[in-house]
């Protein structure tokens, strides 16, 4: 979404980075540095700092009399002092009086992308001639008409203007604007005042949404005789206390003024100084761990004037946002150009969220014991606990087993299974009805996180099409305990899963398929190829030939490596994704099954990554953080194309865009494996056991405790990331 907020908003809060203080003590060496938490309302921002040290903070101003009132910035709960160990500042807001100051607020009363947004405009105290310039994204908002609560105010060329007797404090017009498709929940317009009162002209500042009326020769601000870096900390007082700043002497307390403070603060030379500046800025954003990006990530924008608007979120429910690096609030914004490149970034914290494990039990008709995954029985399934509109109550359901090693390993005791509804049901918040789905076990994967954390990052990999829904529940069979289950989306061809249509016929037929070396019919092989290809699809006998011959045009372009023959046939960013998730993951079937293909338009994608317990190190015969699956048991595709120094470059610039969210999943382990704990004790206390081993390395069959193997898996998935992108971005 396009947010745009105040040219002066951003201003003030850019100069409210500048130091209170000079000088800071340095910590020694061996000490722990504290953590320093400033709160604006559900804004935090967590810093370290060197004890002795007096810490920096930014200045958040409420955007707007939303609720009828007007506040300012009045302080921290207790005084800024040098840090002597882990403390929090809590921002302190007071009511302006409206005598002191004139504000000009804008409010919001809600409308969809496409619709009409209705803006409240407040004036905080008595006028009696104004005009006010409107400033907003035109590709946001549409102005569509002016509803004045005062007579005499009218709109003509982007700009309000009043002339008459004097008016008080209140409300002054609705504005409505029309939104466009790519606008959002709340829209902003700036406001550019020339305010007079009693016929003289009133200096004014815009303060995130407030007109301060400026104080007589504030320009030089702390009495030395100059403007220099001395006033810095006297106009962040000044500011914070609702004052304003007059440094071209033209009376008025502008945009002029505070752009100039700014690009002193950040070594650049000054427009209104010396004439010279950088006529166009370079704005950069990024997200930092835990976040994400909307749109493009570099902006231009010329002087004093915004770029397109930016904006991040929060890549899952484990992580919130606490400001930008500049102290900016707001999710979204818009900044304008002050002579100087600028980076922002956008800063997450982890936290641990209200998470949901439901129960689900099972019944089968007349108790029978699941014995076959090919056989289903009749069963019904109830699910409680779960959040409101995923509660079900018998469910009409048939049940087999499914699986392969783990099948054959826990047959008799916890194996996995499939679940078919007789009618379509969401059983996972986000995700779409469907009647299949799958309850995996977590009897192979003591840390029971492996799959879980795969099938997050596919879901989190753009070039990815799809990666399966999941989440833990708690199951019982017949009135039998059997702990945590993942319960996932099945891989299949469904509008809420892989949406294609496989029923038209031709040589451009939509399929999915996949690498499987225990292949059923409908299946097939290719000269060269590496295991069988088993259909997901509905196919005749002319389709199968037809994939064949295709498939194998598509092998001999892969193999041969030039890459404008690659890209006639494969979709090059799901494949550079689900190589850079299966080499994470050190997945030992990515050569032999559960590889899934999606050819879709005639182009062949990479899609649904599926069954990782035994992958992360979980396995003895390749439990090796420090060598690629690709160069010891790799697909052939993926052979091939490591080869060319063009797929390489391709896999370093995408490892450089996710190995922060790459982190940000590893750092969830934990507060997973506290979210899961209860539920494990609970198993264990029944059984006496986590798990039961298949295939999984020595160095963690000891590991008795389930943090321990949580902590071993976590501790390799560090150990994998650092030599993964040590191989994929050489210095």
């Amino acid at each position: 979404m396009n947010r745009l907020i105040s040219i002066f908003a951003a201003l003030t809060l850019l100069i409210s980075c500048l130091p209170l203080f000079s000088v800071h003590a340095s910590a020694a060496p061996d000490e722990a540095a504290p953590a320093v938490s400033f709160v604006f309302g559900e804004a935090r921002r967590t810093r370290t700092y060197a004890k002795g040290e007096v810490p920096l903070c930014t200045l958040c101003f409420d955007e707007g009399p939303f609720d009828g009132t007007y506040r300012l910035f009045a302080g921290f709960d207790a005084g800024i002092a040098p840090v002597a160990g882990d403390a929090v500042y809590t921002a302190q807001i007071s009511e302006a009086k409206t005598e002191d100051v004139l504000f000009f607020s804008l409010s919001y009363a809600g409308a969809p992308a496409g619709g009409e947004a209705l803006l409240s405009l407040y004036a905080g105290c008595a006028f009696d001639a104004l005009s006010l310039r409107l400033l907003y994204d035109d590709a946001v908002l549409t102005f569509v008409g002016l509803e004045s609560a005062i007579d005499g105010l009218t709109a003509k060329d982007g700009a309000l203007t009043y002339s008459g007797a004097a008016r008080a404090a209140g409300k002054i017009a609705e504005l409505r604007f029309r939104v466009g498709e790519n606008g959002g929940t709340r829209v902003f317009v700036d406001l550019l005042p020339d305010v007079y009162l009693e016929g003289a002209r009133l200096p004014v500042a815009v303060n995130a949404g407030a007109v301060l009326r400026a104080e007589k020769n504030a320009g030089d601000l702390d009495g030395s005789g100059r403007l220099d870096e001395g006033d810095r900390s006297a106009l962040l007082d000044g500011l914070s206390k609702g004052g304003g700043v007059d440094l071209d002497g033209d009376g008025v307390c502008g945009v002029k003024d505070l752009s100039a403070l700014i690009c002193s603060s950040l070594g650049v030379p000054v427009p209104l100084y010396d004439g010279s500046y950088k006529a166009e800025s370079t704005l950069s954003y990024t997200a930092g761990i835990g976040g994400k990006l909307t749109g493009e990530a570099t902006r231009t924008a010329p002087f004093a004037k915004r770029a397109d608007a930016a904006a991040a979120a929060p890549i899952d429910e484990f992580y919130r946002f606490c400001g930008w690096s500049d102290g900016w609030p707001s999710l979204e914004r818009s900044d304008p150009g002050l002579g100087a490149d600028a980076s922002y970034e956008a800063l997450f914290e982890l936290y641990t969220p209200e998470y949901v494990i439901p129960q689900m039990s099972i019944r089968t008709a007349g108790r029978q014991e699941i014995r076959s995954k090919t056989n289903y029985i009749g069963a019904t399934c109830t699910i409680t606990g779960a959040e409101e509109g995923y509660n079900f109550e018998s469910l009409t359901a048939q049940i087999r087993g499914r699986g392969n090693s783990s099948w054959d390993a826990y047959r008799h005791f916890k194996p996995s299974y499939k679940l078919l509804l007789d009618q379509k049901q969401a059983l996972i918040p986000g995700k779409g009805k469907e009647k299949d789905w799958i309850l995996l076990t977590t009897m192979s994967d003591k840390s029971m996180l492996r799959n879980w954390a795969t099938l997050h990052l596919g879901e989190l990999f753009d070039g990815i099409g799809f990666s399966s829904g999941c989440r833990f529940v708690e199951v019982t069979l017949n009135g039998t305990y059997l702990g945590l289950y993942l319960l996932c989306e099945q891989v299949e061809i469904s509008p809420a899963r892989i949406a294609i249509d496989d029923n038209v016929e031709g040589a451009d037929k939509d399929l999915l398929f996949a690498l499987n070396a225990r292949a059923e019919e409908p299946k097939f092989t290719i000269s060269g190829g590496q295991q069988p290809y088993e259909f997901k699809s509905t196919v005749s006998s002319d389709d199968l030939r037809e994939i064949r011959r295709d498939v194998t045009r598509a092998d001999k372009a892969i193999k041969a490596g030039d890459r404008a023959g690659v890209e006639k046939y494969i979709d090059l960013a799901s494949f550079v994704d689900m190589f850079i998730l299966e080499e994470l993951s050190n997945d030992r079937d990515v050569s032999f099954a559960s590889f899934y293909i999606l050819r879709k338009d005639g182009i062949y994608y990479l899609t649904a990554p599926w069954d990782f317990d035994l992958a992360w190190g979980n396995d003895s015969e390749y439990p090796n953080y420090d060598v690629l699956m690709t160069d010891i048991n790799g697909n052939y595709w993926f052979k091939a194309l490591w080869k060319q120094a063009w797929f390489k470059e391709l896999v370093e610039e995408r490892a450089k865009e996710l190995w922060n969210t790459v982190e940000a999943v590893r750092r969830e382990l934990d507060v997973m494996c506290s979210l899961l704990t209860p539920a494990v004790d609970k198993f264990v206390d029944r059984y006496g056991v986590i798990a039961q081993p298949i295939m999984e390395p020595w160095s963690t069959v000891f590991l008795n405790t389930y943090p321990e193997q949580v902590a071993w898996f976590s501790e390799w998935y560090l150990n994998r990331m650092e030599f993964l992108y040590a191989t994929f971005v050489p210095d």
